[in-house]
């Protein structure tokens, strides 16, 4: 077996010279550093959500006894050669005389007839290089089959790697394998979703009242998209509760084909399919998973929370309360800045110059404002006043010159963010050299109040966003590339061993082929446990400090190198030439 890597969080990696101490007084740092929930202190208090899905590995141990199992691509000519010197017939006891050949006309894929032929006494033995399984389907079809699907690939690509390893080409009957790998995986799926209900409904006191996240994704980008996905998440325990495949397309309705089960479960507008799939979620969710969904986390994108609300779900007496996404909130005040960008286009502000240009409302700017009020909203949830106060502070700061000060909202003290305010406790001397001119704040406060107003900001007091969500739906179109169209088969394949693998890790996988009567093997195993090692090891260490603060220097650089290739850009656009 090979040696499966560890995470080791006192290892240094490139990025451990970053630190908070390297960040420049004169830089605006992230809000309300000494806020109390401030990313639990220190990332070492904290374990990845990963590491808590995977639990499992903490008492796995596999001994690898070095004995030889599995499937084995061999060249057939070297095994053949090695038989013929090597065995003697068992009949006629003569050496050089048997030969190992295949029988072409019994291929049946990448099973096939394999002959010991005795070229002296002309005794035959065969036998085939797989074994069926009780669908009668040789397993290493299925595994095949199974394979290309865990990876997002079909048909086509199997037929190019069978030919690439010079191996035959896949099953004619490679389609017919969905099937069966849909019934296991739908199987496996349901247990590892149901368990999850039970974890989330242990964390709420055996209350079956809970925290969900709602949230859907479409296979191709835009509003138009034939398949779509909605999903449910436990905003406690970050697993998925449920899942809803929705699709415009039947093949077998487009072809005219007569007798066939028609695969088409939606009618309307792609958009519409988050509120749908959400509908049918909450309408099953006691009977099917022993939860009631009290609480509906989501964006403000669809119109997924008002259908929900007016079906009704769960009686007359039982009201849903909406929750906003902090994560959409944040993006929010991008959105309705870079539109007031635009609105305003070379309209003169009270300076007479226009909002946009350098050291005014870029797109780097935007994104620092951006995500100082997000971090606003997540460094002071549970408190409202505070919340609002430090979303203001942020705004008067960057108002801030060295001649007119305006920090009475930023917190006191050495461990405060705001370098005027260190400045002010003993601390070194502050210079104003990021602030954005009076008339800039001015035209965008509008939407600060807009965004601050008390109703939204009482959604937000949770905390809580829907990144466990997006996170499961990358995992999907990772089965499912968005640039190739599938059928919904296909697409369920994806979404259920997508979720198998979010909620349980890739050793779940396991489990499916035990369903379809077959033996998993020590090859698979060692191969499952490493990647879910990986997994941890790589969510462990991208919850660093160092690491985080990596990511935002890297952002910050490139923000600044877009910012100014496009103020020096005049060599490319529309009919300039």
């Amino acid at each position: 077996m090979p040696r499966i890597k560890k995470f080791n969080p006192r290892q240094k990696h490139k990025h451990s010279d970053l630190s908070i101490k390297n960040v420049s007084v004169n830089t605006v740092p992230p809000p309300n550093l000494n806020n109390e929930n401030h990313d639990a202190n220190n990332a070492s208090c904290r374990s990845s959500s990963s590491k808590k899905k995977l639990s499992y590995l903490e008492n796995e141990s596999y001994s690898d006894n070095n004995t030889s199992s599995g499937s084995l691509i061999i060249d057939l000519d070297i095994i053949s050669q090695l038989i013929e010197s090597n065995v003697a017939c068992k009949y006629c006891k003569n050496v050089n005389s048997v030969k190992l050949v295949e029988d072409i006309s019994c291929r049946r894929g990448l099973a096939t007839k394999i002959i010991l032929e005795c070229s002296i006494c002309k005794v035959k033995n065969s036998v085939m290089s797989s074994s069926v399984n009780r669908n009668r389907i040789y397993n290493v079809n299925i595994r095949l089959s199974y394979a290309m699907r865990c990876i997002g690939k079909g048909q086509r690509s199997a037929k190019t790697f069978c030919g690439i390893m010079d191996l035959p080409p896949p099953s004619t009957k490679f389609m017919k394998s969905n099937s069966i790998i849909l019934n296991s995986l739908k199987e496996v799926a349901e247990g590892c979703m149901l368990n999850a209900a039970k974890e989330a409904k242990m964390i709420n006191n055996n209350s079956g009242d809970i925290v969900a996240a709602c949230d859907a994704s479409w296979q191709k980008r835009g509003h138009t998209s034939l398949n779509g996905v909605v999903t449910i998440t436990s905003a406690d325990t970050g697993k998925v509760l449920d899942a809803e495949c929705l699709t415009k397309h039947c093949h077998g309705c487009i072809s005219g084909k007569g007798r066939h089960k028609c695969m088409k479960n939606y009618t309307g507008a792609s958009g519409g399919m988050e509120a749908e799939g959400a509908v049918k979620m909450f309408e099953r969710s006691v009977w099917h998973r022993g939860l009631r969904y009290v609480k509906y986390l989501g964006d403000g994108d669809s119109k997924g929370f008002l259908k929900v609300q007016d079906s009704k779900p769960y009686g007359n007496n039982v009201l849903i309360e909406k929750l906003e996404c902090v994560g959409h909130v944040q993006k929010r005040l991008g959105t309705r800045l870079r539109k007031l960008r635009k609105d305003l286009g070379v309209k003169k502000l009270s300076d007479n110059k226009p909002i946009k240009g350098r050291g005014r409302l870029t797109d780097a700017e935007i994104d620092k404002l951006q995500h100082y009020f997000g971090l606003a909203i997540r460094r002071n949830t549970g408190n409202l006043k505070a919340m609002k106060k430090a979303i203001w502070a942020t705004f008067l700061h960057k108002m801030s010159t060295d001649a007119e000060p305006k920090h009475h909202l930023c917190p006191l003290g050495m461990e405060s963010w705001c370098g005027f305010r260190r400045q002010e406790a003993g601390g070194p001397k502050y210079t104003h050299k990021n602030s954005l001119p009076e008339a800039v704040l001015e035209a965008i406060e509008p939407v600060y109040k807009s965004l601050t107003d008390d109703s939204l900001l009482r959604k937000c007091l949770h905390g809580g966003t829907q990144n466990v969500n997006e996170s499961f739906n990358r995992s999907i179109w990772q089965r499912i590339p968005k640039t190739e169209f599938v059928g919904m088969r296909s697409l369920q394949i994806g979404v259920y061993d997508a979720i198998i693998c979010f909620n349980g890790g890739a050793m779940s996988r396991k489990g499916v082929l035990e369903n379809m009567g077959l033996k998993p093997g020590a090859n698979m195993v060692k191969a499952m446990l490493q990647i879910d090692h990986e997994r941890v090891a790589t969510s462990e260490k991208a919850i660093l400090q160092s690491s985080m603060e990596a990511r935002i220097m890297k952002r910050n650089r490139k923000r600044k190198r877009e910012d100014k290739e496009m103020e020096e850009q005049d060599d490319y656009g529309p009919g300039m030439f």
